[in-house]
């Protein structure tokens, strides 16, 4: 899903909120930095950013969904 210049893994442009699905290749090598600098750009436009862990989501993608339904419905409260 395009937002600005970046892809980002997943997004609600209604409720203002992009899920990031992180694996290894955020970790080391410079990708923190990266990481950080594409979510201020992605926060400058209004959207609130959620990373979660790949390995979160083949191991425990209830609790994942449920942070995701939690965060999506307060972004909905806050964006009509």
């Amino acid at each position: 899903m395009p937002i600005g210049p970046y892809f980002v893994d997943f997004a609600s442009h209604r409720a203002k909120l992009v899920i990031e699905v992180d694996g290894e290749t955020h970790f080391g090598g410079g990708a923190e930095l990266r990481d950080a600098l594409r979510t201020k750009r992605i926060r400058a436009d209004g959207y609130r950013v959620v990373r979660v862990l790949n390995s979160d989501v083949m191991s425990n993608l209830a609790g994942v969904m449920d942070y995701l339904l939690r965060e999506l419905a307060e972004r909905s409260r806050l964006h009509p």
